[in-house]
């Protein structure tokens, strides 16, 4: 019976042993597996709308949240929710007027990985809500588009949980309100912390 107990032992070692190990213990220095990314972006965008422009500047701040979801060939799914808010005076009364612009979009980009460095580009659509508000009354609206990007993703070290990402995106939305043309389109630029996992 001790035989038989022991043969059977050594018999499940070799077959653990024998069996295909995951890559990432195979070569515990090789690059960390990406499924996905939970990022927090923050950096600048200048609205085109020359009208816009002169009730508020047009350039500002934005922040926002993206997750991402790692697909094949490098490529990535991703959800992006941002919000772009501005203060500024309207032309006439020099009165306070309030603005938010708050972008929604999904999209693919594309990575090179190059070691502790991935460039990537991308695109994919838009779909903005924004709100005003002042003496004259209030808007509540949406506008659709889409949007192009590129970038560059830097990372510490291969098997780092994080990245830097440095990124370049032009939208391109027009919106439409009570028979006015708004051109929500422009560039953006700025830098996420990337948390891989």
């Amino acid at each position: 019976m001790t035989k038989r107990w022991i043969a059977t032992a050594l018999l499940a070692l070799l077959a653990g042993a024998a069996s295909p190990r995951p890559a990432a213990a195979q070569d515990k220095d090789g690059p960390l597996a990406r499924q996905g990314s939970f990022e927090v972006f923050f950096g600048s965008f200048g609205i085109n709308d020359p009208v816009f422009s002169e009730v508020y500047a047009s350039g500002g701040g934005i922040g926002g949240l993206a997750i991402t979801a790692a697909l094949f060939l490098n490529i990535d799914f991703y959800l992006e929710a941002k919000a772009f808010p501005r203060q500024g005076q309207l032309t006439f009364t020099k009165e306070r007027t309030d603005f938010v612009l708050l972008p929604f979009s999904i999209g693919f980009r594309w990575r090179v990985p190059l070691g502790l460095i991935e460039p990537f580009v991308g695109g994919g659509l838009d779909y903005a809500v924004y709100y005003e508000k002042n003496d004259i009354g209030t808007a509540l609206d949406y506008a659709s588009g889409a949007h192009i990007l590129g970038g560059v993703s830097l990372r510490p070290g291969r098997r780092a949980p994080i990245a830097l990402m440095l990124r370049l995106r032009y939208s391109m939305v027009k919106a439409e309100h009570a028979g006015i043309e708004v051109d929500l389109s422009g560039l953006e630029a700025g830098a996420s912390l990337a948390f891989l996992f």
